[in-house]
């Protein structure tokens, strides 16, 4: 199960396309490097994937993420698993709109 996690991650990791693409490659590498087990190393790579399909398909470069547009990336996401409910979250800056 262990190397499966990994290959999945490494997989998810050469996927990624969006702005974040190289920086999820460098970030799996210093995973492995650390030693983190492989489920981990695939929650992490799952997460940071995500964000960079939602950045790609919002059309939202590097440069426009700030605390608002990771606020409206977690807002989407009823399955987050923060230390507060993320649909409640408070938008930095925002209007509620």
């Amino acid at each position: 199960m262990n190397k499966q996690s990994y290959d999945e991650a490494r997989s998810l990791a050469k996927q990624a396309n969006g702005p974040l693409g190289p920086s999820i490659r460098d970030f799996f590498a210093i995973l492995i490097k650390r030693g983190y087990v492989g489920r981990t190393v695939y929650a992490k790579i799952y997460r940071a994937a995500d964000f960079d399909r939602w950045l790609d398909a919002e059309h939202i470069g590097l440069s426009a993420v700030d605390e608002q547009c990771v606020a409206r990336y977690h807002a989407r996401d009823s399955g987050c698993r923060l230390a507060f409910n993320c649909k409640n979250a408070p938008v930095p800056g925002g209007d509620g709109t």
